[in-house]
């Protein structure tokens, strides 16, 4: 008698939380000012899977950037605002 065992496997996407995108973000603050800048930005929307990072970046400074100074400042609510837009974006990982 032989015994076949097969295994199936599925890759589930879990929408990422709220400590996930904001450790994204965080670690993209390449040069430890405490600000995201554009290009730092755009570069958590690109680990994100974003389909269109520019665009995304720009609607989270029109989020985030309450003070209009061109920087997402990590030390107020700037940076809680962004996290909710991608947030609502609907990110996902495997």
């Amino acid at each position: 008698m032989v015994r076949i065992v097969t295994s199936e496997t599925k890759v589930v996407e879990v929408p990422f939380n709220k400590e996930q995108i904001t450790k994204i973000f965080k670690k993209h603050d390449k040069d430890k000012n405490g600000k995201l800048s554009f290009d730092e930005v755009k570069a958590a929307f690109v680990e994100l899977k974003s389909s269109w990072p520019w665009f995304r970046t720009k609607r989270g400074f029109r989020h985030g950037d309450n003070d209009g100074d061109g920087y997402i400042n990590m030390q107020d609510e700037e940076l809680e605002h962004l996290v909710d837009y991608a947030l609502q974006c609907g990110y996902t990982t495997k």
